[in-house]
């Protein structure tokens, strides 16, 4: 399972909720991705921090680099909170889609 922190984290205990993610064995994606591979084909499964983050400390917002290497072609599922990152005139973030409703393990 894949989590990337909002702004509730980043307003409630950053450090609790990042260690209790660890304890469910949960893998953050900080500005990062992963790869789900099935066969021939790819998703690329990116988590870019929340704006909040830049108010707190913690690691900025960079949707660049959380898709940064993905594979070429492979479709983009973003996890953010703040959506406005991916509607941003970006060349990158053209790559990315997101759901119209928040994914919550919770």
């Amino acid at each position: 399972m894949y989590a990337t922190p909002g702004n509730h984290e980043y307003f409630f205990a950053y450090d609790e909720w990042m260690n209790e993610y660890t304890r469910l064995d949960m893998r953050t994606l900080l500005n990062a991705h992963t790869v789900i591979r099935r066969g021939d084909e790819a998703l690329v499964i990116a988590g870019v921090t929340d704006l909040t983050a830049v108010r707190t400390g913690a690691t900025p917002p960079d949707v660049k680099a959380a898709i940064a290497g993905a594979p070429s072609g492979a479709p983009i599922y973003c996890s953010t909170t703040s959506q406005s990152l991916l509607l941003a005139p970006l060349p990158q973030a053209s790559r990315c889609s997101f759901p119209d409703i928040p994914m919550a393990a919770w």
